[in-house]
């Protein structure tokens, strides 16, 4: 998209009615805004393609780089009233079931029933339920990757219920079937009691190492990456970052380690069409799909994380001194920092697929409950990022590094805190 197409996108979003609806996200400042509903932003969001399109435009940071420009130039698209761009795939509602490490075969069935949840309940529910079981990449790498000890070398989890890695079979429209990733693949991990935690990050999928040797057979970038990293920027370079928990996903200000996107409702509802999307390339998911995932998602952080639910009182004084600019005691973060103020790798945050010149600020919200931190996984835990002799090895976010001892310690007994308890 040109700058001029840019220009032209922006004036028709502002002058669009839908535009007034978009602030229904928790962080607008408008006034004048009308705020909605959960449900009703569901159902505008179904209905009116000015409002998914305003979503869109509204919540894209640099219009230029790859994966704005992308949707830009093909989601929710007008053409004379009629199906356009992305609009008009065929919809992709298979049935599934669900891979499992007791070799059970269970009745495929499909995820979305076809009517429309009327509650939010009832759309939480099927949020839940394709979080677990739709498929959001077929990868037939993953078919001889199921059985031990191949599943335990890529890092694969079983849960409380026998299911591997929230991997699912799924049957094409030629028949075939395939094995597919899924939300909980990357996006949730197992307790120390097996069960199944939704948004904690799976730090230990090595997700690189499924990938086959390059034709030459020597070893693709992707083998080098190591558990709990991806590169998802599609912009040819290797520039993985962690995979993130999505517990904190409605305390971020910005979507994307790159800030890619202002965040809000629409704009997570529109993020996830898009990512589904794109994963197939020729098809759209039922937008209920998009719809319940993205209220799914928005609800993870409603329940503290395990964690240490008391904060230190001394440690709070700390934080507002030290990292209130950047980060909030609730839980919620600033607004983008640029990447040379925060000094890690710049690779992610340079890429001419995302790039806004920033690097988001993290929700610190149940980060006692992680295990890799910064965009790129280099740090285990939060008592490591005030270690000063981590620098020789990862670089950045200097902050806090001054204290003194028993300040970081309290410092960090309080940030351990953020979205800690049960």
């Amino acid at each position: 998209m040109t700058r001029s197409a840019w220009a032209d996108a922006r004036i028709w979003a502002v002058s669009a009615s839908a535009c007034v609806a978009i602030s229904c996200s928790a962080g607008s400042t408008d006034p004048a805004a009308v705020e909605l509903t959960q449900e009703q932003t569901a159902a505008k969001f179904l209905s009116d393609r000015d409002f998914r399109r305003a979503a869109l435009v509204e919540s894209v940071v640099n219009p230029l780089n790859g994966y704005s420009a992308r949707r830009l130039e093909h989601y929710a698209t007008a053409d004379d009233g009629q199906l356009s761009g992305w609009d008009a795939l065929p919809e992709w509602n298979p049935p599934v079931r669900e891979a499992r490490a007791d070799g059970v075969v269970e009745p495929s069935a499909l995820v979305w029933n076809g009517e429309t949840p009327a509650t939010l309940d009832a759309w939480l529910d099927l949020g839940r339920t394709a979080f677990e079981r739709w498929p959001t990449q077929i990868d037939d790498a993953l078919a001889a990757a199921l059985e031990p000890p191949a599943r335990e070398q890529f890092g694969f989890w079983v849960d409380e219920r026998g299911r591997v890695s929230g991997l699912v079979h799924v049957e094409t429209a030629d028949g075939l079937e395939h094995v597919a990733w899924t939300c909980a693949s990357c996006h949730a991990e197992p307790d120390s009691d097996g069960d199944l935690v939704h948004g904690r990050a799976s730090a230990s999928l090595d997700r690189g190492a499924l990938d086959p040797p390059l034709p030459d057979g020597t070893a693709p970038d992707s083998w080098s990456w190591g558990p709990g990293l991806l590169d998802v920027t599609a912009d040819g370079q290797s520039n993985p970052t962690a995979i993130p928990d999505l517990r904190a996903t409605s305390r971020q200000s910005h979507l994307h380690w790159a800030a890619t996107l202002k965040n809000s409702l629409p704009a997570l509802m529109v993020r996830t069409e898009t990512l589904l999307i794109t994963q197939t390339g020729r098809l759209r998911p039922p937008r209920e799909i998009a719809v319940a995932l993205a209220l799914y998602v928005s609800s993870l952080g409603d329940a503290g994380a395990p964690g240490d639910a008391v904060a230190n009182p001394d440690g709070a004084l700390i934080f507002e001194r030290e990292c209130s600019r950047c980060h909030h005691a609730d839980g919620s973060s600033g607004a983008p920092v640029p990447i040379a103020l925060v000094g890690t790798d710049p690779r992610v945050g340079q890429s001419p697929a995302r790039t806004t010149g920033n690097y988001r600020v993290p929700s610190l919200w149940a980060v006692a409950d992680r295990s890799q931190l910064l965009h790129d996984g280099s740090v285990e835990r939060v008592e490591e990022m005030f270690d000063v002799s981590r620098l020789a090895e990862t670089p950045g976010h200097p902050f806090g590094l001054d204290l003194q001892d028993e300040q970081k310690q309290a410092l960090v007994e309080f940030v351990r805190s953020i979205g800690g308890g049960d």
